[in-house]
């Protein structure tokens, strides 16, 4: 049996229950649930559509609907949206194939398909629309071989003259194809692919699944249509597609093709990937291998220049001070604002670890996205909240350090300063979502979940960690600073450590920049994407990047002899997600095209969420890289 899963579109962000339409709908109907996929609304239910292995069928009766205002209103806002239906068979999504390139051999996969499409009706001469928006690409290509590119410049410009023109048109007949791999030693059968062809281009009528079904008589069971031909695979070309409008009578058919295919088991899902993002991998492999030995290579040069500095210094006897030597008092006075200096750094820690924990597991299990969001997301909450004790133990130590005596208000402070305007937003954001009756809303259980999770998990744990590393022998300072802080020269502009910061975010943020785009193409357009290797050594090579960066800046700040680097270290490699906050707007404004004042919140709200995360972590990445390189290199002057 097919399940059917959510409506989704790229273009409205808001996904809806696949009867929340008046589809046709199993009688009873299954809902199939597991362990906390409340939180994630990852719901299937069961579809009327039954396949049986090796049967193929035609024009296959689903159901027959009489349109009444409601159900119109609700048909043609879905494909005004431009949503699409999203089935799985076999824990495989269905998919729409179609060529790249007319002239080669690959294809490409869109998942689900479109409910239906918007256009104009007279005879064999139609004009149609199925979106001037993000879902332009994969109509461009469901368009090859029924229209020229000229011919669709041309329509698109009279789209926006006659928008309130059109009338909406439905696709009511399905044509399934179901490929399967069959082993020549057991002659077992595997399904290994799972398309749908909801438009398909014949001559001039291009509507070969919206179709307007005749019959002869009452409509009853046995009911046989005059616009299907049981001897073959193929609808007859009914010049009269099937249009939504008031009191309309719907007949829903669907066909079944059984296709043996080469593709085993294994690889069943390499179909439905990018095939230009899996060879553009390595081109970005190889990138990353260069940027990260560039990066070792400077850090490198940087440091033995450093020992040979200090080596002159400590074998002179003038003990002549100069650059960075000279703030060796001040290097280590405590900074502005160290409290807050030391909830950012211990919630970075916490988003660290859950992070490179994360992938480090999804690279080893290659998880593909968005097929098992639900486990992607499931084990990311876990990890956050049992990381909640590194949180606790990295900011209390710091803390300690600093000379602090109240570690349980410190441990208050990074359990829920960060921490709570992000649950703040999130329930603002559900709140929304549920006023649209979306699928994405948490339900009252879920919410209770999450709760207990943040209060009954993470809460505790960063009290406990923040108990130990409070206790714990605190980072001694190399030297000790100076009652009166060293007056600082003013630099000149360019040399300020806002140009510093500025300058230092670019790097990492270009580093993980092509990642970035799949992702945000994988989230917001329901791609698929493969978390393999590559996206373990992109994290490697941005963590060496923050690190690399920060060090090299900060020893140039300190050979400026300007000794806060304290809040510089972190805010040089922090700055990256603001950068990523500033693409995902970019991002927003080239690619998506959505126009629901509740969406846009969506997007932005989501994204901010996601930029702050990064930023807290490339911070700490900077902070403690910095942290160290101050230290070693300090530590190993003679003063007196």
């Amino acid at each position: 049996m097919v399940k059917v899963d959510k409506l989704t579109s790229a273009d409205a962000q808001l996904p809806y229950a696949y009867y929340s339409v008046p589809f046709c709908d199993p009688n009873p109907m299954i809902t199939s649930v597991g362990y906390f996929d409340e939180v994630l609304v990852n719901r299937l239910r069961d579809s009327p559509y039954m396949f049986k292995m090796w049967e193929p069928l035609t024009c296959r009766v689903v159901c027959r609907r009489i349109l009444d205002v409601q159900s119109v209103k609700s048909f043609q806002e879905k494909i005004l949206e431009h949503y699409q239906v999203n089935m799985v068979l076999d824990g495989l999504p269905v998919a729409v194939r179609h060529q790249i390139q007319p002239e080669e051999a690959a294809n490409d996969h869109q998942i689900g398909c479109h409910m239906g499409l918007m256009g104009h009706y007279a005879g064999v001469s139609v004009s149609w629309h199925v979106g001037m928006s993000s879902s332009f690409v994969s109509a461009w290509h469901l368009m090859v071989g029924c229209y020229n590119e000229s011919e669709f410049s041309l329509f698109a410009v009279y789209f926006y003259m006659q928008t309130e023109d059109f009338k909406y048109y439905i696709y009511n007949h399905l044509v399934f194809t179901v490929k399967y791999y069959k082993d020549a030693v057991t002659d077992s059968a595997k399904i290994v692919g799972f398309e749908v062809k909801p438009f398909r281009c014949h001559d001039a009528h291009p509507f070969g699944s919206s179709v307007k079904h005749e019959y002869e008589g009452n409509w009853n069971e046995r009911t046989t249509l005059k616009t299907c031909r049981t001897q073959s695979e193929e609808i007859y070309v009914s010049y009269n597609p099937q249009i939504v409008q008031d009191n309309e009578e719907i007949v829903f058919t669907y066909d079944v093709i059984f296709q043996e295919s080469n593709i085993t088991w294994e690889s069943r899902w390499n179909t439905y990937r990018q095939v230009q993002a899996d060879e553009m991998h390595y081109y970005v492999a190889s990138n990353y291998l260069v940027t990260l030995f560039s990066v070792v290579g400077v850090v490198f040069i940087l440091m033995m220049r450093t020992y040979r500095d200090i080596s002159e210094y400590n074998e002179s006897d003038m003990l002549e001070e100069t650059g960075w030597k000279l703030v060796h008092a001040d290097v280590f006075r405590r900074p502005s604002n160290s409290d807050l200096l030391c909830i950012f750094v211990g919630t970075g820690v916490q988003c660290f670890g859950t992070m490179i924990t994360a992938i480090f597991i999804f690279s080893v299990l290659g998880f593909i996205l968005p097929s098992e969001w639900n486990e992607v997301w499931r084990l990311i909450l876990f990890l956050w909240a049992f990381m909640g004790i590194f949180s606790g133990y990295s900011s209390a130590r710091l803390y300690n350090m600093f000379d602090g005596t109240q570690w349980r208000k410190i441990a208050a402070k990074t359990a829920f300063m960060l921490p709570g305007p992000v649950a703040i937003i999130l329930f603002i954001l559900n709140w929304l979502t549920y006023s649209q009756k979306s699928t994405s809303a948490f339900p009252s259980e879920a919410m209770l979940a999450l709760i207990i999770l943040w209060f009954g998990i993470s809460v505790p744990l960063v009290f406990i960690g923040s108990y130990f590393g409070f206790r714990t022998q605190s980072l001694k300072a190399s030297l000790t600073a100076n009652k009166i802080p060293r007056q600082i020269p003013v630099p000149q502009f360019y040399k300020h450590p806002i140009i510093s910061i500025v300058l230092g975010g670019i790097l990492p943020f270009g580093t993980i920049f092509y990642e970035l785009v799949e992702i945000l193409a994988t989230i917001w357009f329901h791609h698929f994407y493969r978390i393999q290797s590559f996206q373990f050594f992109a994290f490697i090579t941005l963590l060496a990047m923050c690190a690399g960066t920060t060090i090299v800046l900060c020893y140039f700040q300190l050979c400026r002899e300007d000794y806060r680097w304290w809040w510089n270290s972190y805010l040089t490699s922090g700055i990256s997600g603001v950068y990523l906050f500033l693409y995902a707007a970019y991002f927003f404004a080239d690619r998506l095209y959505i126009t629901k004042p509740v969406s846009i919140l969506l997007y932005f709200g989501y994204m901010f969420i996601g930029s702050s995360a990064f930023f807290v972590l490339t911070g700490a990445i900077g902070f403690y890289a910095c942290f160290w390189f101050t230290r070693l290199i300090y530590s190993s002057l003679k003063i007196d």
